[in-house]
């Protein structure tokens, strides 16, 4: 509920609800408490990046430290994301690496997430062909699934790929697809900055 009012532009509300659903899991001494991908998630629609690395960082240690690895991975690739967002692409590498390396080839969302942020680090380092490549396969996997917010990240994480790559029409032409699965989900603040992008 709280990524479905983040989603519309209702932060405050999401964020309380978040707090709600925080404080239970708490009581209940569930691990969601310490590694909150909803919180991050808002967090990154909010364009707080450095808030949703805040939220992550204490649990990809403590995940760490554990050995697990699925969520590990997944907190690893959302890690990334929020890490590019503030411009530090060799750490966002270093976190795809480590996503890279712990998540289930079923885990199709991670290793989307993953592939998308590396594309783009890729793509800005000078190196559009693999970059083409990597956010490609990230498409594909997700893709084949009906997450529409994660296929419409991955394409807006190639359009950027392409845009880098100086191929501004292919570029747009993607951006649009994601626009319009934006649009479809209600995601009303990832649609607005596709249609700025």
């Amino acid at each position: 509920l709280a990524l479905l009012h983040a989603m519309t532009g209702d932060f405050a509300l999401a964020r309380r609800l978040l707090g709600e659903a925080e404080a239970t899991l708490s009581e209940l001494d569930r691990m969601e408490e310490v590694v909150s991908h909803h919180a991050a998630s808002v967090e990154l629609l909010a364009g707080h990046p450095e808030v949703a690395e805040a939220r992550l960082r204490p649990g990809f240690k403590a995940l760490g430290r554990m050995g697990e690895r699925n969520v590990y991975a997944t907190t690893a690739a959302l890690l990334a994301e929020a890490v590019l967002a503030q411009r530090r692409p060799a750490e966002a590498a270093s976190l795809c690496a480590e996503s890279e390396r712990c998540a289930a080839p079923e885990d199709v969302v991670t290793q989307a997430v993953w592939r998308g942020v590396q594309a783009q680090v890729l793509a800005a380092d000078g190196d559009v062909t693999a970059a083409d490549a990597l956010a490609g396969e990230a498409v594909a996997l997700i893709a084949a699934s009906d997450l529409a917010n994660h296929h419409a990240d991955v394409l807006m994480a190639h359009a950027e790929v392409l845009r880098l790559a100086g191929r501004d029409d292919e570029a747009t032409g993607i951006s649009r697809r994601a626009l319009a699965l934006y649009e479809g989900k209600g995601n009303l603040v990832s649609a607005r900055r596709a249609r700025a992008w």
